[in-house]
């Protein structure tokens, strides 16, 4: 199982990651994506962020071990979806596009 490098995360949050990683193969996910991941500050409301190859995650995602797996899970779907070229869907005014493209043919 592929192992990203740890940034700044103390001996519990390394565990608790090494477990999420776990369980997230265990699944099916192919854990590789995640290249770094990597401990910040974050704001109040905000738990983790994706990265160009990894996830930024804040203390709020290590309210339990479920709770991070959540969180984990979808960062690596953010990234799944950014190198196949997805989250242009995304951006800004496309789903305006979108809606009206299915709605009235244009």
């Amino acid at each position: 199982m592929h192992q990203p490098p740890l940034v700044g995360f103390d001996a519990s949050e390394d565990g608790m990651i090494r477990f999420a990683l776990d369980a997230l193969n265990q699944a099916g996910y192919d854990t590789g994506v995640f290249q770094e991941l990597i401990k910040v500050d974050m704001p109040k409301g905000f738990r983790a962020m994706s990265l160009d190859g990894g996830a930024a995650l804040g203390k709020e995602a290590f309210e339990s071990q479920e709770w991070l797996i959540h969180v984990m899970e979808e960062e690596l779907l953010h990234l799944i979806q950014k190198a196949a070229g997805l989250t242009q869907e995304f951006a800004r005014g496309t789903a305006l596009v979108f809606l009206n493209r299915e709605t009235h043919g244009d």
